[in-house]
């Protein structure tokens, strides 16, 4: 199927040997008005070589939210920002006359103001390079012992003096609702101890600096990261407000209204959201 797709994260990659038809390398130049006139402009190609699946990402909000938290001024105005072009989009695209396209408009994430005072502290035992080897994302610490032997020992002393901010867990005793298997981890990307805030705490470095907002959080514990959904277009019923899944499910819904066959397991089922879908005839 001819498909497009307009800074959406990673599409540039060569995932399972295949690349979209259309589609540029991440970059952030490009104004919401002149992301619009793109799409608009691969809606007017001719049939065989119009894209059928189209995906579009906007970072203004998630940028603002970063930098200014949340709740600021300049995060509400990128929403309005995003919501006036995505207001054009629809516009432009309802000028061509073209039959059947749909919209789905959702977030990755929420974003939660970082927590005031000192952030945490990584603890010093960690900072050995001769035992350890530890990537901080700030709202997860990922431990590689380097030595097998001694990742018991390390995880009760790790645990034995951890403070009431944050968790110690085994990569083998992740909590499964967490969906950070070690049987899904090919490219041992894991750790074999994860440090896991509670927010709005993080983990940093001294001297490093981090922004206001924060996400990467449980969404199941913390309610900001809960994202956005809304699907608009002749194949969804009107007027429908369901109740929260989990954004996995978006897949399934996505090959259902292209006709795809999903030829390998995925997470999301397809029936968690075929409530939103019109009875075909």
């Amino acid at each position: 199927m001819v498909s497009a797709s307009l800074m959406w994260v990673g599409s540039a990659s060569n995932a399972g040997g295949m690349r979209p038809s259309y589609y540029y390398h991440y970059h952030e130049k490009f104004k919401p008005s002149e992301k619009v006139e793109k799409v608009v402009n691969w809606l007017k190609l001719p049939e065989e070589k119009r894209p059928h699946f189209i995906s579009l990402y906007f970072p203004e909000v998630d940028g603002s939210g970063h930098h200014y938290g949340p709740d600021s001024p300049e995060t509400e105005n990128a929403v309005h920002q995003i919501d006036s072009a995505i207001g054009e989009l629809v516009q432009k695209v309802n000028t061509l006359g073209l039959k059947n396209v749909n919209f789905i408009f959702v977030s990755d994430h929420g974003m939660i103001k970082m927590a005031d005072g000192a952030p945490l502290e990584i603890p010093a035992m960690l900072f050995d390079k001769n035992r350890f080897d530890f990537y901080n994302s700030e709202t997860l610490l990922r431990v590689y012992v380097k030595n097998p032997v001694e990742v018991k020992s390390v995880y009760k002393e790790l645990k034995t003096n951890k403070t009431d901010d944050y968790e110690v867990y085994l990569d083998k005793r992740l909590p499964e609702y967490l969906h950070f298997a070690t049987k899904d981890d090919q490219y041992d990307r894991i750790g074999q101890i994860l440090l896991i805030p509670k927010a709005p705490k993080i983990f940093l470095e001294k001297g490093k600096k981090t922004y206001v907002g924060k996400h990467g959080y449980n969404p199941k514990v913390v309610p900001e990261m809960k994202a956005t959904f809304y699907a608009w277009g002749p194949e969804f019923k009107n007027n429908l407000t369901i109740h929260e899944f989990t954004n996995v499910n978006v897949y399934p819904l996505v090959t259902e209204i292209l006709g795809l066959k999903t030829d390998q397991p995925v997470d999301g089922k397809l029936k968690v959201l075929k409530e939103i879908v019109k009875d075909r005839k």
